[in-house]
Protein backbone atom coordinates (compact mmCIF):
# COMPACT_ATOMS: atom_id res chain seq x y z
CA UNK A 1 0.00 0.00 0.00
CA UNK A 2 1.85 3.12 -1.19
CA UNK A 3 0.25 6.19 0.32
CA UNK A 4 2.57 8.62 -1.45
CA UNK A 5 1.28 7.88 -4.95
CA UNK A 6 -1.04 10.33 -6.65
CA UNK A 7 -3.79 7.73 -6.78
CA UNK A 8 -5.50 7.10 -3.47
CA UNK A 9 -5.19 3.59 -2.00
CA UNK A 10 -7.85 1.28 -3.42
CA UNK A 11 -10.46 0.45 -0.81
CA UNK A 12 -12.04 -2.39 -2.76
CA UNK A 13 -10.51 -4.47 -5.55
CA UNK A 14 -12.75 -6.50 -7.87
CA UNK A 15 -12.03 -8.82 -10.75
CA UNK A 16 -12.71 -7.97 -14.37
CA UNK A 17 -16.36 -8.73 -15.14
CA UNK A 18 -15.45 -11.40 -17.69
CA UNK A 19 -13.26 -13.32 -15.25
CA UNK A 20 -14.49 -16.14 -13.05
CA UNK A 21 -14.88 -16.65 -10.17
CA UNK A 22 -15.98 -13.26 -8.84
CA UNK A 23 -13.87 -11.84 -6.03
CA UNK A 24 -13.66 -8.70 -3.90
CA UNK A 25 -10.71 -7.57 -1.74
CA UNK A 26 -11.38 -4.93 0.92
CA UNK A 27 -8.89 -2.54 2.50
CA UNK A 28 -8.90 -2.87 6.30
CA UNK A 29 -10.40 0.57 7.05
CA UNK A 30 -13.16 0.04 4.49
CA UNK A 31 -13.87 -3.30 6.14
CA UNK A 32 -14.37 -1.40 9.41
CA UNK A 33 -16.86 0.91 7.75
CA UNK A 34 -18.83 -2.05 6.43
CA UNK A 35 -18.77 -3.71 9.85
CA UNK A 36 -20.17 -0.61 11.56
CA UNK A 37 -22.91 -0.55 8.92
CA UNK A 38 -23.72 -4.24 9.60
CA UNK A 39 -23.14 -4.93 5.90
CA UNK A 40 -24.60 -8.23 4.71
CA UNK A 41 -21.53 -9.29 2.71
CA UNK A 42 -19.22 -8.91 5.69
CA UNK A 43 -21.69 -10.56 8.09
CA UNK A 44 -21.83 -13.61 5.83
CA UNK A 45 -18.02 -13.64 5.67
CA UNK A 46 -17.71 -13.44 9.47
CA UNK A 47 -20.27 -16.16 10.19
CA UNK A 48 -19.31 -18.63 7.45
CA UNK A 49 -16.92 -21.15 8.96
CA UNK A 50 -13.67 -21.67 7.00
CA UNK A 51 -14.41 -25.36 6.44
CA UNK A 52 -17.61 -24.33 4.62
CA UNK A 53 -15.68 -22.27 2.07
CA UNK A 54 -14.20 -23.61 -1.14
CA UNK A 55 -10.94 -21.95 -0.13
CA UNK A 56 -9.78 -20.00 2.90
CA UNK A 57 -6.45 -18.39 3.71
CA UNK A 58 -5.23 -15.73 6.14
CA UNK A 59 -1.73 -14.34 6.57
CA UNK A 60 -1.99 -13.97 10.35
CA UNK A 61 -4.56 -13.77 13.15
CA UNK A 62 -5.65 -10.19 12.38
CA UNK A 63 -8.96 -11.08 10.76
CA UNK A 64 -9.56 -13.84 13.30
CA UNK A 65 -9.55 -11.19 16.02
CA UNK A 66 -12.61 -9.63 14.38
CA UNK A 67 -14.32 -13.00 13.93
CA UNK A 68 -14.08 -13.60 17.67
CA UNK A 69 -16.30 -10.55 18.25
CA UNK A 70 -18.69 -11.08 15.35
CA UNK A 71 -21.78 -11.12 17.56
CA UNK A 72 -21.22 -7.41 18.23
CA UNK A 73 -22.05 -6.56 14.61
CA UNK A 74 -25.01 -8.76 13.71
CA UNK A 75 -28.22 -6.82 14.34
CA UNK A 76 -31.63 -5.89 12.94
CA UNK A 77 -29.86 -3.47 10.60
CA UNK A 78 -28.39 -6.46 8.76
CA UNK A 79 -31.87 -7.85 8.18
CA UNK A 80 -33.02 -4.44 6.93
CA UNK A 81 -30.16 -4.40 4.42
CA UNK A 82 -31.48 -7.67 2.98
CA UNK A 83 -35.00 -6.18 2.84
CA UNK A 84 -33.67 -3.12 1.01
CA UNK A 85 -32.05 -5.40 -1.56
CA UNK A 86 -35.43 -7.05 -2.13
CA UNK A 87 -37.14 -3.68 -2.54
CA UNK A 88 -34.33 -2.11 -4.57
CA UNK A 89 -33.99 -1.71 -8.30
CA UNK A 90 -32.07 -4.99 -8.59
CA UNK A 91 -34.58 -6.96 -6.53
CA UNK A 92 -38.13 -8.02 -7.35
CA UNK A 93 -38.64 -5.02 -9.66
CA UNK A 94 -35.84 -6.18 -11.95
CA UNK A 95 -37.16 -9.73 -11.92
CA UNK A 96 -40.58 -8.56 -13.13
CA UNK A 97 -39.03 -6.26 -15.72
CA UNK A 98 -36.91 -9.06 -17.23
CA UNK A 99 -39.96 -11.33 -17.42
CA UNK A 100 -42.05 -8.73 -19.27
CA UNK A 101 -39.14 -7.89 -21.59
CA UNK A 102 -38.89 -11.56 -22.52
CA UNK A 103 -42.61 -11.82 -23.18
CA UNK A 104 -42.44 -8.76 -25.42
CA UNK A 105 -39.60 -10.26 -27.48
CA UNK A 106 -41.02 -12.24 -30.46
CA UNK A 107 -40.27 -15.96 -30.43
CA UNK A 108 -38.23 -15.89 -33.62
CA UNK A 109 -34.99 -17.74 -34.50
CA UNK A 110 -32.93 -14.55 -34.34
CA UNK A 111 -34.16 -13.96 -30.77
CA UNK A 112 -33.47 -17.46 -29.48
CA UNK A 113 -30.19 -16.61 -27.73
CA UNK A 114 -31.60 -13.45 -26.13
CA UNK A 115 -34.72 -15.24 -24.89
CA UNK A 116 -32.63 -18.07 -23.45
CA UNK A 117 -30.39 -15.57 -21.63
CA UNK A 118 -33.46 -13.82 -20.20
CA UNK A 119 -34.91 -17.17 -19.06
CA UNK A 120 -31.66 -17.95 -17.22
CA UNK A 121 -31.73 -14.48 -15.66
CA UNK A 122 -35.29 -15.05 -14.40
CA UNK A 123 -34.21 -18.30 -12.75
CA UNK A 124 -31.22 -16.56 -11.20
CA UNK A 125 -33.30 -13.63 -9.90
CA UNK A 126 -35.86 -15.93 -8.29
CA UNK A 127 -32.99 -17.82 -6.62
CA UNK A 128 -31.40 -14.60 -5.32
CA UNK A 129 -34.63 -13.09 -4.01
CA UNK A 130 -35.83 -16.23 -2.24
CA UNK A 131 -32.36 -16.57 -0.70
CA UNK A 132 -32.57 -12.98 0.58
CA UNK A 133 -35.87 -13.82 2.30
CA UNK A 134 -34.25 -16.86 3.92
CA UNK A 135 -31.33 -14.70 5.08
CA UNK A 136 -33.67 -12.18 6.73
CA UNK A 137 -35.24 -14.99 8.74
CA UNK A 138 -31.87 -16.47 9.67
CA UNK A 139 -30.58 -13.14 10.96
CA UNK A 140 -33.70 -12.70 13.10
CA UNK A 141 -33.33 -16.25 14.48
CA UNK A 142 -29.98 -15.25 15.98
CA UNK A 143 -28.87 -15.66 18.79
CA UNK A 144 -31.44 -18.39 19.51
CA UNK A 145 -29.79 -20.18 16.60
CA UNK A 146 -26.30 -19.41 15.38
CA UNK A 147 -26.49 -17.34 12.20
CA UNK A 148 -25.50 -19.67 9.36
CA UNK A 149 -25.27 -18.03 5.93
CA UNK A 150 -24.81 -21.36 4.14
CA UNK A 151 -27.44 -24.01 3.39
CA UNK A 152 -26.82 -27.60 4.34
CA UNK A 153 -26.83 -30.19 1.57
CA UNK A 154 -30.30 -31.75 1.40
CA UNK A 155 -31.97 -29.09 3.56
CA UNK A 156 -35.45 -27.88 2.45
CA UNK A 157 -34.15 -24.34 1.83
CA UNK A 158 -31.29 -25.53 -0.38
CA UNK A 159 -33.51 -27.97 -2.31
CA UNK A 160 -36.02 -25.19 -2.95
CA UNK A 161 -33.38 -22.72 -4.11
CA UNK A 162 -31.70 -25.22 -6.42
CA UNK A 163 -35.05 -26.19 -7.96
CA UNK A 164 -35.55 -22.57 -9.01
CA UNK A 165 -32.38 -22.70 -11.11
CA UNK A 166 -33.80 -25.45 -13.31
CA UNK A 167 -37.50 -24.49 -13.45
CA UNK A 168 -39.16 -23.22 -16.63
CA UNK A 169 -41.33 -20.20 -15.94
CA UNK A 170 -44.34 -19.82 -18.18
CA UNK A 171 -47.06 -17.30 -17.33
CA UNK A 172 -48.82 -19.44 -14.72
CA UNK A 173 -45.70 -20.72 -12.93
CA UNK A 174 -44.16 -17.25 -12.95
CA UNK A 175 -47.26 -15.66 -11.38
CA UNK A 176 -47.52 -18.42 -8.78
CA UNK A 177 -43.83 -18.26 -7.84
CA UNK A 178 -43.89 -14.46 -7.73
CA UNK A 179 -46.91 -14.56 -5.42
CA UNK A 180 -45.07 -16.95 -3.07
CA UNK A 181 -42.04 -14.67 -3.13
CA UNK A 182 -44.07 -11.56 -2.30
CA UNK A 183 -45.84 -13.43 0.52
CA UNK A 184 -42.45 -14.44 1.93
CA UNK A 185 -41.18 -10.85 1.69
CA UNK A 186 -44.25 -9.48 3.51
CA UNK A 187 -43.82 -12.07 6.27
CA UNK A 188 -40.12 -11.24 6.60
CA UNK A 189 -40.83 -7.50 6.82
CA UNK A 190 -43.39 -8.15 9.57
CA UNK A 191 -40.83 -10.21 11.48
CA UNK A 192 -38.29 -7.39 11.21
CA UNK A 193 -40.85 -4.89 12.50
CA UNK A 194 -41.83 -7.04 15.47
CA UNK A 195 -38.33 -8.32 16.29
CA UNK A 196 -36.79 -7.41 19.65
CA UNK A 197 -33.29 -7.87 18.23
CA UNK A 198 -30.91 -4.94 18.81
CA UNK A 199 -31.38 -2.29 16.11
CA UNK A 200 -27.74 -1.46 15.45
CA UNK A 201 -24.23 -2.79 16.08
CA UNK A 202 -23.05 -2.94 19.67
CA UNK A 203 -21.79 0.45 20.97
CA UNK A 204 -18.51 -1.20 22.02
CA UNK A 205 -17.78 -2.30 18.46
CA UNK A 206 -16.49 1.13 17.43
CA UNK A 207 -13.78 1.18 20.11
CA UNK A 208 -12.88 -2.40 19.24
CA UNK A 209 -12.37 -1.52 15.58
CA UNK A 210 -10.37 1.60 16.44
CA UNK A 211 -7.97 -0.45 18.53
CA UNK A 212 -7.78 -3.21 15.93
CA UNK A 213 -7.09 -0.83 13.06
CA UNK A 214 -4.53 1.23 14.95
CA UNK A 215 -2.70 -1.94 15.98
CA UNK A 216 -2.74 -3.06 12.36
CA UNK A 217 -1.28 0.27 11.21
CA UNK A 218 1.17 0.53 14.09
CA UNK A 219 2.66 -2.90 13.46
CA UNK A 220 3.60 -1.86 9.93
CA UNK A 221 7.11 -0.52 9.37
CA UNK A 222 7.17 3.28 9.11
CA UNK A 223 10.31 5.31 8.59
CA UNK A 224 8.96 8.74 9.58
CA UNK A 225 7.68 9.84 12.94
CA UNK A 226 4.72 12.15 12.31
CA UNK A 227 2.74 13.51 15.28
CA UNK A 228 -0.72 11.97 15.28
CA UNK A 229 -2.40 15.24 16.32
CA UNK A 230 -1.04 18.76 15.87
CA UNK A 231 -2.37 22.26 16.34
CA UNK A 232 -1.99 24.73 13.43
CA UNK A 233 -2.18 27.67 15.83
CA UNK A 234 1.43 28.71 15.10
CA UNK A 235 0.51 29.64 11.52
CA UNK A 236 -3.27 30.06 11.64
CA UNK A 237 -5.34 32.20 14.03
CA UNK A 238 -7.17 29.36 15.75
CA UNK A 239 -7.67 28.51 19.38
CA UNK A 240 -5.13 26.20 21.02
CA UNK A 241 -7.76 23.49 21.47
CA UNK A 242 -8.21 23.07 17.70
CA UNK A 243 -6.20 20.06 16.46
CA UNK A 244 -5.74 18.26 13.16
CA UNK A 245 -5.18 14.48 12.86
CA UNK A 246 -1.76 15.00 11.30
CA UNK A 247 0.90 17.58 10.46
CA UNK A 248 0.29 20.90 8.70
CA UNK A 249 2.14 21.04 5.35
CA UNK A 250 0.96 24.35 3.95
CA UNK A 251 -1.32 27.29 4.70
CA UNK A 252 -2.27 29.93 2.14
CA UNK A 253 -4.07 33.19 2.76
CA UNK A 254 -6.87 33.82 0.28
CA UNK A 255 -7.79 37.48 -0.04
CA UNK A 256 -8.59 40.11 -2.62
CA UNK A 257 -4.94 40.25 -3.74
CA UNK A 258 -4.77 36.51 -4.45
CA UNK A 259 -5.00 35.08 -7.97
CA UNK A 260 -6.41 31.82 -6.65
CA UNK A 261 -10.04 31.04 -7.45
CA UNK A 262 -11.40 29.44 -4.30
CA UNK A 263 -14.70 29.16 -2.52
CA UNK A 264 -16.22 32.36 -1.21
CA UNK A 265 -15.65 33.53 2.36
CA UNK A 266 -12.44 31.52 2.77
CA UNK A 267 -9.60 33.48 4.33
CA UNK A 268 -7.13 30.62 4.77
CA UNK A 269 -6.84 27.17 3.22
CA UNK A 270 -4.26 24.56 4.17
CA UNK A 271 -3.16 20.96 3.69
CA UNK A 272 -2.36 18.49 6.45
CA UNK A 273 -0.82 15.01 6.35
CA UNK A 274 -2.28 12.15 8.34
CA UNK A 275 0.05 9.82 10.21
CA UNK A 276 0.39 6.65 8.08
CA UNK A 277 -0.74 4.66 11.11
CA UNK A 278 -4.10 6.42 10.92
CA UNK A 279 -4.25 6.74 7.14
CA UNK A 280 -7.56 5.42 5.84
CA UNK A 281 -8.92 5.13 9.36
CA UNK A 282 -12.67 5.21 9.07
CA UNK A 283 -12.85 8.48 11.00
CA UNK A 284 -10.05 10.52 9.42
CA UNK A 285 -11.80 13.47 7.72
CA UNK A 286 -11.06 14.49 4.14
CA UNK A 287 -11.64 18.12 5.10
CA UNK A 288 -11.55 19.98 8.42
CA UNK A 289 -13.33 23.32 8.72
CA UNK A 290 -12.39 25.49 11.67
CA UNK A 291 -14.75 28.23 10.51
CA UNK A 292 -16.20 29.59 7.29
CA UNK A 293 -12.87 31.29 6.70
CA UNK A 294 -10.39 28.54 7.64
CA UNK A 295 -10.34 25.05 6.06
CA UNK A 296 -7.79 22.23 5.74
CA UNK A 297 -7.66 19.40 3.20
CA UNK A 298 -6.19 16.02 4.08
CA UNK A 299 -3.21 15.32 1.82
CA UNK A 300 -4.72 12.29 0.05
CA UNK A 301 -7.88 14.28 -0.65
CA UNK A 302 -5.75 17.17 -1.93
CA UNK A 303 -3.76 14.80 -4.16
CA UNK A 304 -6.90 13.29 -5.63
CA UNK A 305 -8.29 16.71 -6.52
CA UNK A 306 -4.93 17.71 -8.03
CA UNK A 307 -4.74 14.50 -10.08
CA UNK A 308 -8.30 15.19 -11.25
CA UNK A 309 -7.19 18.55 -12.61
CA UNK A 310 -9.08 20.69 -10.13
CA UNK A 311 -8.02 24.23 -11.12
CA UNK A 312 -8.49 25.62 -7.60
CA UNK A 313 -6.12 23.00 -6.20
CA UNK A 314 -3.58 23.30 -9.02
CA UNK A 315 -3.38 27.04 -8.35
CA UNK A 316 -2.06 26.32 -4.84
CA UNK A 317 0.90 24.54 -6.38
CA UNK A 318 1.79 26.51 -9.51
CA UNK A 319 0.90 30.12 -8.65
CA UNK A 320 4.17 31.84 -7.79
CA UNK A 321 2.19 34.75 -6.36
CA UNK A 322 0.24 32.55 -3.97
CA UNK A 323 0.41 34.22 -0.55
CA UNK A 324 1.75 31.28 1.46
CA UNK A 325 1.68 31.87 5.19
CA UNK A 326 3.51 28.65 6.03
CA UNK A 327 5.06 25.73 4.14
CA UNK A 328 7.32 22.78 4.85
CA UNK A 329 10.27 21.42 2.84
CA UNK A 330 8.04 18.64 1.53
CA UNK A 331 5.60 21.18 0.18
CA UNK A 332 8.42 23.12 -1.50
CA UNK A 333 9.61 19.96 -3.26
CA UNK A 334 6.07 19.18 -4.39
CA UNK A 335 5.67 22.67 -5.87
CA UNK A 336 8.94 22.29 -7.82
CA UNK A 337 7.35 19.62 -10.05
CA UNK A 338 3.78 20.84 -9.83
CA UNK A 339 3.52 22.14 -13.41
CA UNK A 340 3.43 18.54 -14.60
CA UNK A 341 -0.07 18.45 -13.11
CA UNK A 342 -1.36 20.97 -15.65
CA UNK A 343 -2.93 18.42 -17.96
CA UNK A 344 -5.42 18.74 -20.76
CA UNK A 345 -8.15 17.81 -18.30
CA UNK A 346 -7.18 20.69 -16.05
CA UNK A 347 -7.25 23.14 -18.97
CA UNK A 348 -10.64 21.80 -20.05
CA UNK A 349 -12.02 22.29 -16.57
CA UNK A 350 -10.75 25.88 -16.49
CA UNK A 351 -12.29 26.59 -19.90
CA UNK A 352 -15.51 24.95 -18.80
CA UNK A 353 -15.61 27.16 -15.73
CA UNK A 354 -15.02 30.27 -17.85
CA UNK A 355 -17.79 29.26 -20.26
CA UNK A 356 -20.15 28.79 -17.33
CA UNK A 357 -19.27 32.21 -15.95
CA UNK A 358 -19.72 33.75 -19.41
CA UNK A 359 -23.20 32.22 -19.75
CA UNK A 360 -24.20 33.51 -16.33
CA UNK A 361 -22.90 36.97 -17.18
CA UNK A 362 -24.78 36.90 -20.47
CA UNK A 363 -28.02 35.98 -18.72
CA UNK A 364 -27.56 38.85 -16.28
CA UNK A 365 -26.95 41.27 -19.14
CA UNK A 366 -30.02 40.03 -21.02
CA UNK A 367 -32.16 40.65 -17.96
CA UNK A 368 -31.20 44.33 -17.94
CA UNK A 369 -33.81 46.11 -20.07
CA UNK A 370 -31.65 49.22 -20.44
CA UNK A 371 -29.05 47.38 -22.50
CA UNK A 372 -29.09 48.16 -26.24
CA UNK A 373 -28.30 44.84 -27.88
CA UNK A 374 -27.57 46.68 -31.12
CA UNK A 375 -24.51 48.27 -29.59
CA UNK A 376 -21.52 47.04 -31.58
CA UNK A 377 -19.19 47.40 -28.61
CA UNK A 378 -21.41 45.08 -26.51
CA UNK A 379 -21.45 42.51 -29.30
Amino acid sequence: LQLTKMDSPIVILKNVSSEKPDYSIYEAAYLCKLLLDADTRIMELLFTEPDRMDGYWESDQSFWEIRQHRDLFLCKKTALHYVHELDGKRGVKKLVRIYHDRRALPDLPENTAARLEMANEIQKKFYINFRLVDMVNRVLDHPEKTFTPWFEEGSPERNHLMSLRSQTFDESTFDETLARLKKGIDAAKLRVKESTMKNDVDPNSKDLLHQWLQKLRWDQDHTRNIPIFTSPSSCVPVEDGFELPGRVLMVAEVGSDSNMHVAKNRAMIGVFQVDPRLQLSFEVPAEVHYSEKIAFFELTRFQLMAADGNPNIISFLVDDQAPLVFQTEEWTRLRADARALITGKCVSRVLGGLEHLARRLQMKIKNRASIDWGDARLK
